[in-house]
């Protein structure tokens, strides 16, 4: 079973630690309850709010503070039933269309580019987060540079342009496992 530390903030939060000491969450005091916030990074090492390998259980409450409530919540009781949990919702892409290029060392990359009005901005982010979701929920250990051996990382670059447009770019380093999964959830590019 997955062991985690609880690192008080101050009394009204804590962050989350797993076994190898990497920041996963904070557990903040909500109205009587302690709530479990996913935390993620980003390749600049900026947080992601509810983003990480733990994306899949935030918002999860815990009636107490201590480790027992907090392992019952973020981990599966039985090691038998350690499969992750449901993945994400199918979800069609409508703006994001992603190009394949391979790599002969077997690290491929994933790219997608949408450049829209600000009016359609929210619904190019949701369908990023809904893939970075996908991608975390299905190799949750896997992230991390491919060409050092993980089965993916990610870029994600957003600008604004002249007339209110927005572009949103998301590069995913990807294995050849993590391609075929991606592929056969969401799709061939075209061409």
């Amino acid at each position: 079973m997955q062991s985690w530390t609880i690192s008080p903030l101050h009394p009204n939060a804590c962050q989350v630690l797993d076994a190898q000491g990497l920041h996963v969450g904070n557990l903040k005091l909500i109205q009587g309850l302690w709530k479990f916030k996913a935390i993620g990074y980003d390749t600049d090492g900026q947080i992601i709010p509810g983003g990480g390998p733990l994306t899949d259980r935030h918002n999860a409450v815990l009636a107490q503070l201590d480790g027992a409530a907090l392992a019952a919540v973020l981990a599966p009781a039985d090691p038998a039933d350690a499969s992750p949990p449901d993945a994400p919702p199918p979800f069609d892409l409508h703006y994001l269309v992603f190009e394949l290029s391979l790599a002969a060392e077997g690290v491929s990359t994933l790219e997608a580019m949408a450049s829209t009005p600000a009016a359609q901005h929210a619904a190019v982010m949701a369908e990023t987060q809904h893939v970075l979701d996908w991608a975390w929920h299905h190799f949750a250990h896997g992230h991390g540079p491919a060409d050092e051996g993980h089965d993916w990382d990610h870029d994600l670059q957003v600008s604004a342009e002249a007339g209110g447009w927005q572009v949103v770019t998301l590069t995913l380093t990807a294995s050849p496992r993590f391609v075929d999964e991606f592929l056969a959830r969401f799709g061939a590019p075209p061409g």
